[in-house]
């Protein structure tokens, strides 16, 4: 990611909380890079913790949504089949929420993901985890 992205990410939407997408199987993956970005000094929103016991779903992402710092997309072959992880993508845009794609497994996106992110640039998981969250973090933050 060039620096003119990570800096203009900081400066749009500096109190949001990160928003971490992802296709539902790739829930534990998810997680872990949620920990990775948090025990990096990030704060981050993710479906599962943040959405309370009675609260609309739908509702709840759209509101983090609207006020995430950046979304960050957990790329993986079963992302090409998520509606969900779709429609989080129409609205980031509709946000100007920056989005962040990190492929965490050897696939590209298809059909609609594909023009979705045709025009962003990825960080690349599988050269390295490490690597991969330290430019993640340094991107965002």
């Amino acid at each position: 990611m060039s620096g003119a992205v990570a800096s203009s990410i900081g400066k749009t939407r500096m109190t949001g909380r990160i928003f971490i997408s992802f296709a539902t199987v790739d829930k534990s993956k998810a997680a872990t890079v949620c920990a990775a970005l948090e025990s990096g000094g990030l704060s981050c929103w993710i479906s599962y913790r943040d959405v309370l016991a009675g609260q609309n779903y739908q509702g709840a992402i759209v509101q983090a949504l609207e006020c995430a710092k950046a979304m960050v997309l957990v790329f993986s072959a079963r992302t090409n089949e998520s509606e969900e992880v779709t429609k989080e993508l129409s609205l980031a845009s509709a946000f100007r929420v920056p989005v962040i794609p990190l492929r965490v497994e050897d696939a590209l996106p298809k059909g609609a993901l594909h023009y979705e992110l045709a025009t962003r640039q990825r960080i690349d998981a599988l050269a390295g985890w490490d690597i991969a969250i330290a430019e993640l973090v340094a991107a965002i933050g």
